[in-house]
């Protein structure tokens, strides 16, 4: 879908159009770039137990040289930093969206391209820093490479001098506070757009009752009035907007919840060795539950909106098949047409088998 939206556009104003109507959206090219982003990161961690030298004394399995080290360190420090660069720039989307109303045309040559061409190019200067400068080594728990210094524990023992990661300081230290402004500009960005949603559910429902714009006077009370159940004096219209009112902010909160659930530990972790401590087992522990499972937490939080709107058309499909139908269509609402294919095939199979038996 992604590729089809990049192809040259027929001058006749007919095909044109069409065309338009028919390219894949912004949301789909950040989350290609989430999703290339999670398969670097997802690979560099699969391959990390065993590309460290053989030699690494806190690597047990490892097999590899210093070359694949310094490889597998690459795409790790990449995708480490991809994935919450592309968050950041789906939530910039959404706020686009939103609040401005902005078409994809024009958040394309504005914002979209420039958030591309930023992000590929600061992730790969930083990374080539790390690589040129011999600062990607075997990790003190021995399952990856990262950011390290060699020999293990050199970095804090003066009788020891390090041979490689002479400037590993400085590199984590703007690795933590890029990944630490992304969280600062998720919670800005949903901020943003849950306050304009809040403002738009006050002029939508405080002229239709005084008496209810009386009792919305704060932010959280109006955050909890738009998921209340229909009221009597309610319309349809108004109860709906007020719905997608309430998941707007909803989906806000999963953005920044779901981005402290991965990074949290990491950031203590790291905090850790750079104090010249060794972090809790418990983090470490956390780490490896929670850390390898952030493209699964993405997946759920990014298809939750299309998954309910979704099963609110279709009640009779479950959650997990409405998820998988949403998947194979892009991360989009699989359109009629589309099922009613399905549906078809479905009835031919077993009309075949029927007719077999």
């Amino acid at each position: 879908m992604v590729k089809k939206s990049f192809k040259a556009t027929n001058n006749t104003p007919v095909l044109r159009q069409r065309q338009q109507n028919n390219v894949s959206s912004p949301y789909q090219r950040l989350i290609l770039g989430l999703s290339i982003s999670d398969m670097v990161l997802s690979g560099a961690i699969i391959i990390g137990p065993f590309i460290p030298p053989k030699e690494t004394m806190q690597s047990p399995w490892a097999i590899g040289t210093v070359g694949t080290c310094d490889a597998g360190g690459f795409l790790m420090i990449a995708g480490n930093i991809l994935v919450p660069l592309y968050i950041l720039a789906l939530c910039v989307y959404y706020l686009c969206k939103v609040k401005y109303r902005m078409p994809n045309d024009i958040f394309w040559s504005r914002v979209e391209l420039k958030m591309h061409m930023l992000i590929i190019l600061s992730v790969t200067s930083f990374s080539l820093a790390a690589l040129v400068t011999k600062n990607i080594n075997a990790a003190p728990s021995g399952s990856y490479c990262h950011l390290s210094s060699l020999p293990l524990g050199c970095r804090d023992n003066v009788d020891v001098e390090c041979t490689r990661g002479l400037q590993v300081v400085p590199l984590v230290l703007v690795y933590m506070l890029t990944s630490f402004l992304c969280l600062l500009g998720i919670i800005l960005t949903m901020t943003m757009m849950s306050l304009h949603v809040i403002f738009q559910e006050r002029m939508l429902f405080g002229l239709r009752s005084r008496k209810y714009s009386e009792q919305s006077h704060c932010a959280p009370c109006s955050c909890l009035q738009m998921f209340q159940e229909r009221k009597e004096d309610e319309t349809q219209a108004i109860y709906l907007a007020r719905l997608y009112l309430g998941q707007v902010v909803l989906q806000a909160c999963l953005y920044v919840a779901g981005y402290l659930l991965t990074y949290t530990f990491i950031w203590v972790q790291s905090a850790y060795y750079l104090s010249g401590l060794n972090p809790p087992e418990w983090i470490t522990i956390l780490i490896s539950l929670v850390y390898p499972g952030s493209g699964l937490f993405n997946i759920l939080v990014y298809t939750r909106p299309k998954v309910s709107s979704f099963r609110m058309r279709h009640p009779e499909y479950n959650w997990l098949h409405a998820l998988w139908l949403v998947v194979k269509a892009g991360g989009e609402i699989p359109s009629d047409e589309v099922l009613n294919a399905r549906s078809t095939d479905n009835r031919n199979d077993q009309d075949q088998g029927e007719y077999f038996k």
